[in-house]
C-alpha cells in the first residue's frame, strides 16, 4: 500500500501537467503560424518575404518559427488545430521531468515537499501553457538548466555536448532562442570567475560548448543573419507597445497576478538569502555555485521585469529554491503521502472541470477545441459564402490570423500578429490611428480602396460607429467576436447580429479530452444566449430600438442579470442624435 501510494504521488505531477495541457485553442496567433506552415510544406522552402498581407506585400520577412510551424500545420492536417495542444502536454510533461531531475540534483530527497513544490510550480506557470511556439523555448531552458547543473556536479559527463544540437533546434523553432546562449553564458561566467579566484582548472568544455553552441545558430534557412538576430528581438521587445504580454514594469498592462506572485516571490528570495544561510550553504557549497546562483537570479529577475511573458522563465529558475523552502517546513515534512494524493486529485478535477479557470477568472477552458468566442469564425463562413475573399480587405489585427487561415489562399489582411517581424513600428501607429479616428479611415480608404472592412468587436467603437452609420458602407454581420462593413449603397440597417459558431473537434482530440476527464463535453456555442452582446453592439452604434429590443428578449429568459438590467438603464435614459441613415 505504501509503495503504490508513493507512485501516486510520483504520478500526480504529470497528471496535473496534462491537465493543464489540455485546453481550447484561443490564441489568435496559432493561426498564421499554421498558415506559414502549411505554405512551406506545400513549397518546399521558408518563406523570406511577405505574401499574405495587401498592405507590406514583398517586405523582408525573417521567419524564425518555421520548425513549429511545419509540425503545427502537419498536426492540423491529420488531426485538427486543435490538437496542437498536444505538442504542449509533452512539453509540460518534460518540464516536470526535468524539475524533478534537477531536485535530485541538489539533493532535495523530500517526495512529498517536492511533489507539493511541483504543484505550485505548474500553477504559476500555466498561463503560459498556452500552445504557442515559445513552448519550445520554456522545455529547453530547463533541459539547459538541467544539463548545465549535472555539468557543474560532473564535469566529466558528455551529456555537455548535447546543447549544440539543442541550440540547433531551438534555432528554428522560437525567436528567444539567444536565450539558450545567455544561459551558457551564465555558467561559463561563473566557471571562469571561480578559475580566476581560485586558480582551479579552466573550463574549456564549457568554453567550447559555449563558442560551437554560438556558431550552431548559423545551421537555419538564413544564416549568418541569425547570429545578431537576438539583439533586434530585443530591440522589438522595447519598441512594441502593441502587445499587453511584452508590457514592463512601469507599463499598467504588465500588472496581472503573475507580476504579484513574481513580486512576492522575489521577496521570499531575499528571505532564503536571509534566513536560510546555512542550507544555502550545503546547496551551493563552493564560490562557483553561489556565483552561479547570484548571476542567475539577477538575469531572470531582470527579464521577468521587462516583459510579463518572461516571468515564466522566473518561476521554472526558482522552483528548486522554493523547494529547499518547503522542505525545511515541519509541517510538510509531516505530511501523510495520502493527504498530498488527495490534494493532487482535487487539483486534478478542479483543471478538468474548469473549476480552477473559473476561480482564477482565466479565459482558459479545459479540452481540445477551438474556442469561437476569440475567432472570426462565422465572419470567415460569411465571406466564403457571399464571395468576398478576393476582394480588397481592411482587417482588424487581432482577427486577421484566423482569416488568413480559413480563407485561404486568395484572402490578404491588412494587418495580422506577425508583428514588428513585417509590420513596421510606424506602420503599427498608422493602423492604431486609422482604426481608432474614423477621419483618418477615410483617408486611408480613399488612398486603398477596400471594399469590406472586418473590425474586432470590441475595439474601434468610433469607426463602428462611423462604418455602420455611413452611406458608403452598410452593415452585414455581426457577432459577438468581430463585424462586417461592406461598401455598398444598397443595403438596409437590419438585426444582423448572429449567435456564435462552433467547430466540433475531430476524433482524436475528443478521445483525449474525455480519457483524462471522462465527464467532458464539448461547449456548445451555438446555443449560447447573445442577446445582451447584441443590444450592445448596437447601442454602441446608435441604433436604439435594435439594441432594446435584443436586451428585452435577453431579459425574457435571463430577469436577473445585472449587467443586462445596467444596459436597460443606460438605454433608457440615452437619446440619440441621429438613427438610422
Amino acid at each position: 500500500m505504501k509503495k503504490l501510494t508513493e507512485k501516486l504521488v510520483q504520478l500526480f505531477p504529470y497528471l496535473i501537467a496534462i491537465a493543464f495541457s489540455i485546453k481550447a485553442t484561443r490564441e489568435p496567433d496559432i493561426w498564421w503560424q499554421i498558415r506559414t506552415g502549411e505554405w512551406i510544406l506545400e513549397n518546399g522552402q521558408v518563406p523570406k518575404t511577405d505574401m499574405f498581407s495587401n498592405s507590406v506585400a514583398g517586405t523582408e520577412w525573417i521567419n524564425i518559427k518555421w520548425g513549429f510551424e511545419v509540425m503545427a500545420a502537419w498536426i492540423t492536417k491529420y488531426f485538427g488545430p486543435e490538437s496542437i495542444f498536444i505538442l504542449q502536454i509533452f512539453v509540460s510533461l518534460g518540464i516536470v521531468f526535468f524539475l524533478k531531475r534537477i531536485f535530485r540534483l541538489f539533493n532535495l530527497t523530500n517526495l512529498l515537499s517536492n511533489t507539493l513544490v511541483l504543484f505550485i510550480t505548474l500553477a504559476l506557470v500555466e498561463y503560459r501553457l498556452i500552445g504557442r511556439p515559445e513552448m519550445t523555448t520554456h522545455f529547453l531552458f530547463v533541459v539547459y538548466l538541467y544539463i548545465l547543473y549535472h555539468h557543474f556536479l560532473s564535469p566529466k559527463s558528455k551529456w555537455i555536448w548535447a546543447l549544440i544540437p539543442l541550440q540547433i533546434f531551438w534555432t528554428n523553432m522560437h525567436e528567444a532562442y539567444g536565450l539558450g546562449i545567455i544561459v551558457i553564458g551564465i555558467f561559463f561566467a561563473a566557471a571562469w570567475a571561480d578559475t580566476l579566484k581560485h586558480k582551479t582548472k579552466k573550463p574549456m568544455v564549457l568554453t567550447s560548448v559555449l563558442g560551437l553552441s554560438i556558431l550552431a545558430i548559423l545551421v537555419n534557412p538564413r544564416g549568418i543573419v541569425m547570429l545578431l538576430r537576438p539583439l533586434n528581438i530585443f530591440s522589438q521587445v522595447q519598441q512594441n507597445k502593441f502587445t499587453t504580454e511584452l508590457a514592463n514594469i512601469v507599463d499598467p498592462n504588465y500588472w496581472q497576478k503573475e507580476s504579484y506572485i513574481f513580486i512576492v516571490f522575489i521577496g521570499l528570495i531575499l528571505f532564503l538569502i536571509w534566513k536560510k544561510r546555512e542550507k544555502l550553504h550545503t546547496v551551493f557549497n563552493s564560490f562557483k555555485w553561489q556565483c552561479l546562483g547570484g548571476l542567475l537570479l539577477v538575469a531572470f529577475v531582470v527579464l521577468g521585469l521587462m516583459a510579463a511573458r518572461n516571468i515564466i522563465f522566473f518561476f521554472l529558475l526558482f522552483a528548486p529554491m522554493l523547494a529547499i523552502i518547503v522542505s525545511d517546513i515541519k509541517f510538510f515534512n509531516k505530511m501523510n503521502p495520502m493527504a498530498v494524493v488527495l490534494v493532487g486529485l482535487l487539483f486534478y478535477v478542479t483543471i478538468v472541470s474548469d473549476s480552477y479557470y473559473r476561480f482564477t477568472k482565466s479565459n482558459n477552458q479545459y479540452g481540445l477545441f477551438v474556442q469561437s468566442g476569440f475567432h472570426p469564425i462565422g465572419a470567415a463562413n460569411f465571406i466564403q459564402q457571399h464571395g468576398l475573399t478576393n476582394k480588397k480587405c481592411f482587417s482588424s489585427y487581432i482577427i486577421s490570423s484566423y482569416l488568413l487561415w480559413k480563407l485561404q489562399p486568395n484572402f490578404k489582411t491588412y494587418i495580422d500578429l506577425r508583428d514588428l517581424d513585417v509590420f513596421s513600428e510606424e506602420f503599427f501607429r498608422a493602423y492604431f490611428e486609422n482604426a481608432q479616428v474614423p477621419e483618418k479611415f477615410i483617408e486611408l480608404d480613399k488612398k486603398e480602396q477596400f471594399e469590406y472592412v472586418v473590425l474586432f468587436r470590441k475595439f474601434s467603437p468610433q469607426l463602428h460607429h462611423y462604418l455602420y452609420t455611413d452611406t458608403v458602407f452598410g452593415c452585414i454581420y455581426a457577432d459577438p467576436v468581430c463585424a462586417i462593413y461592406q461598401k455598398t449603397d444598397s443595403l438596409a440597417q437590419g438585426d444582423h447580429f448572429r449567435s456564435l459558431q462552433d467547430v466540433p473537434s475531430r476524433g482524436m482530440a475528443r478521445g483525449i479530452s474525455t480519457f483524462f476527464y471522462p465527464l467532458y463535453e464539448q461547449p456548445e456555442f451555438e446555443t449560447y444566449d447573445v442577446g445582451l452582446e447584441a443590444a450592445e453592439y448596437y447601442m454602441s452604434v446608435g441604433m436604439i430600438t435594435l439594441a432594446k429590443q435584443r436586451l428585452s428578449n435577453y431579459l425574457y429568459n435571463h430577469p436577473n442579470d445585472a449587467a443586462a438590467i445596467a444596459l436597460q438603464e443606460r438605454l433608457n435614459t440615452f437619446t440619440p442624435k441621429s438613427e438610422g441613415f
